[in-house]
């Protein structure tokens, strides 16, 4: 059952019967009260006076609503107030769509111009290129209100087509090239997409990301980590990815296979590793006369070391720098013991006496 609602002289004064009761009843809903104060009004002016009434209350907000902004004089420019970072930036050539809720009139799609503004309906020309989805979101949303088009605009605002939607790969891959890889990515998905890293790749990758140039993203590839900074690492459209090739070191001398050899991925090695990759030392290398040709600020330094004495742990393992070269030479007499007198060289290594003198 309804409360009962009693309305006194309503044809006098209307409207202070209704606040009245909205006062004295604040449990009845207004259907109540407005169907209560309808049946209370039999006169046709008390009637006329109530339709004036909504009339009024409803006319500011449809104006409001319905009201056109003139055309803007200048292209409306991004503020810093929505220099949010984000990698994935809206940039010139891609298509985009604005989406105004319940105001298709407003809604609608084009492509950023050179530029790098979008012509808006009423709005005019805007400037996103730059911004992300939900900074021109935002800023779309500013402009409607600022302008007086909208008290409360809902704006949506979508990166429908990227101008440059491929990832561009270079440097130590195995199919260097542009991969199509439309949205965000990890860095493990864009190397995978190339067939991984060569064995020349060495200890950097770096990514120029399209909607930020300068700032670079350089990738420590011997860090602990790195398979999980692989896959935490986003990669989007338009990005480049390169991979370093590896630095060089050289092992010359008496060894199995003298020659360059990279230092992969940029994982240390040492004297002992660098030895192995060349195949190892040969029988008659003289291991007391080896040393490290190394460049520095002060010049070519010669750092010498015993390569028997490290193998027996009495020498530290010396870690080897990019452009090091390890020279082993080759030991004269211990070539003459084993090619002119194999006897010779068998007896005195049997008694010991040119132990000595051949190490």
């Amino acid at each position: 059952m309804q409360p009962r609602v009693k309305i006194t002289n309503p044809v006098v004064n209307p409207v202070a019967n209704v606040v009245r009761c909205s006062m004295s009843h604040k449990n009845v809903s207004a259907n109540t009260v407005v169907s209560s104060y309808l049946s209370g009004l039999c006169s046709p002016r008390a009637i006329h006076i109530y339709t004036l009434l909504c009339l009024g209350f409803a006319l500011p907000a449809s104006l409001a609503i319905a009201q056109t902004a003139p055309a803007l004089a200048e292209p409306t420019t991004v503020t810093p107030e929505l220099a949010d970072a984000h990698p994935l930036r809206i940039g010139k050539g891609d298509v985009v769509s604005v989406t105004v809720f319940d105001t298709p009139s407003l809604s609608f799609q084009d492509r950023v111009d050179e530029a790098g503004f979008l012509r808006a309906p009423v709005l005019g020309a805007v400037q996103i290129a730059g911004l992300n989805t939900q900074q021109a979101s935002r800023l779309f949303e500013e402009k409607l209100r600022t302008s007086e088009i909208m008290l409360k605009p809902n704006v949506t605002v979508q990166d429908t087509e990227y101008a440059t939607q491929g990832v561009v790969l270079l440097g130590q891959i195995k199919s260097p090239g542009t991969y199509n890889l439309p949205g965000p990515h990890s860095l493990y998905d864009a190397l995978s997409a190339a067939g991984g890293v060569t064995d020349t790749a060495g200890p950097r990758i770096t990514i120029t990301h399209r909607g930020d140039p300068e700032q670079l993203d350089v990738i420590d590839v011997s860090s602990p980590n790195y398979s999980a900074i692989q896959r935490s690492t986003r990669i989007f459209p338009g990005d480049t990815v390169f991979v370093s090739k590896a630095e060089v070191f050289y092992v010359i001398g008496d060894v199995g296979h003298p020659g360059s050899f990279y230092i992969q991925n940029g994982k240390p090695l040492s004297v002992l590793n660098a030895i192995a990759l060349a195949s190892g030392d040969n029988d008659t290398a003289k291991y007391s006369a080896a040393s490290i040709k190394r460049k520095t600020s002060a010049g070519v330094v010669s750092i010498p070391f015993n390569l028997k004495n490290i193998k027996k742990g009495k020498e530290t393992d010396i870690a080897v720098l990019p452009e090091d070269i390890i020279i082993l030479p080759r030991s004269e007499l211990k070539v003459a013991l084993t090619t002119i007198l194999p006897g010779a060289a068998n007896s005195a290594i049997g008694t010991g006496v040119t132990a000595a003198v051949i190490r």
